[in-house]
């Protein structure tokens, strides 16, 4: 029965870094799987020395596209473009220019857009403590009854003017349909004021005027 022999180790210089390993196997040429992975990327690909479109200093390029030397040079030269872009425009509200910083801003400040009104006519959301938004005119309820209101309950404005926001002009109405009433009954109030020829419609322009 033979013995078994240890083989004894072998002192080598790996290829890709250069430095002093021990090995049993003869032909091993690399101290770790890194080493290897990275001698034989090394091989494949074409160095070239380029310049940095940012900073215009030489660097070698590892990467076909790659046009940085670094990342901080990347992020600066992409934040100077962005920043030639920007367009200065007039605000919505007091017709002031600045500079817009994404496409959706239509207003210089906070203070211009919860002064204007949105596209049904009710004036811009405020922000409440805990962080979210609410439209105006249901803000002013919720401080008043103390409590945040629920999503089927209405805010109605009593003078039909929906930027008068003052607690006496607006009423809660608890669901849609009481809300509905509360409208459906000025419809009953036109047909009289139809009637009585106090209220005429003109039939050029499509709506309803008073009798001059």
């Amino acid at each position: 029965m033979k013995k078994y022999v240890k083989k004894p180790l072998l002192v080598k210089q790996c290829q890709c870094c250069n430095k002093d390993f021990k090995t049993k196997q003869e032909r091993k040429i690399f101290c770790s799987n890194l080493c290897y992975s990275n001698y034989h990327y090394n091989q494949n690909r074409d160095l070239q020395t380029r310049q940095c479109k940012n900073c215009n200093k030489d660097f070698i390029a590892y990467r076909v596209n790659k046009i940085f030397c670094s990342q901080d040079c990347q992020w600066n030269y992409r934040y100077k473009t962005k920043r030639q872009q920007l367009v200065k425009i007039e605000c919505k509200e007091c017709n002031k220019k600045f500079v817009r910083k994404c496409s959706g801003h239509k207003y210089c400040s906070a203070k211009c857009r919860n002064k204007s009104t949105t596209c049904q006519g009710y004036v811009h959301t405020v922000r409440r403590k805990d962080g979210t938004y609410v439209s105006k005119h249901r803000y002013v309820i919720e401080q008043s009854i103390g409590r945040k209101l629920e999503t089927s309950e209405i805010v109605h404005h009593i003078d039909m003017n929906k930027e008068n926001n003052n607690e006496d002009n607006l009423q809660l109405f608890g669901n849609g349909t009481k809300h509905g009433l509360c409208h459906g009954s000025l419809n009953k109030i036109v047909e009289i004021l139809i009637s009585k020829n106090i209220i005429v419609f003109d039939e050029n322009h499509g709506i309803y005027n008073f009798l001059e």
